[in-house]
């Protein structure tokens, strides 16, 4: 019973700390994205910045809370094990998630495309970079060993 009330408290933790950032991050950019309508088009006030900027908070934040909450119920579920596939996972779901409202092909599309891209990305960061050895390294080095 420990384990599960911890399990489904990190759980109910990250989602909702993530769905805050989401929700500020959104807002924030799309108050940003609503300033040239503001300043260009004579019809439009403040009430502009705030539904632009709570659309994109809540758009933002529901995705955000929802990737990182199944990527930890997956760690959870898999008692403690967190590797790739969890990442994927989540991102395969918040694509279709994300894509909810315009239909289960647009739903597909937008999961391949979340899911692919982080497999890729994450493919791409495992890729161990070459380490150049200079000669001063190599002295240093020799130097430690003899002392």
């Amino acid at each position: 019973l420990r384990k599960l009330v911890t399990g489904v408290s990190q759980i109910v933790y990250t989602t909702g700390t993530n769905f805050g950032f989401g929700l500020l991050a959104g807002g924030v950019l799309g108050s940003i994205s609503a300033i040239p309508k503001l300043l260009f088009d004579h019809k439009s006030n403040f009430g502009t910045i705030v539904s632009k900027a709570t659309s994109w908070g809540l758009s933002w934040g529901m995705t955000s809370g929802f990737f990182v909450g199944l990527d930890t119920a997956l760690y959870v579920a898999r008692d403690g094990y967190q590797d790739s596939a969890n990442t994927v996972l989540s991102a395969i779901a918040a694509g279709a998630f994300f894509a909810r409202s315009k239909g289960t092909n647009h739903m597909i599309r937008m999961a391949a495309i979340y899911g692919g891209s982080v497999f890729l990305l994450q493919t791409l960061a495992s890729i161990p970079a070459k380490k150049t050895t200079t000669t001063t390294d190599t002295n240093d080095n020799n130097n430690n060993n003899n002392n």
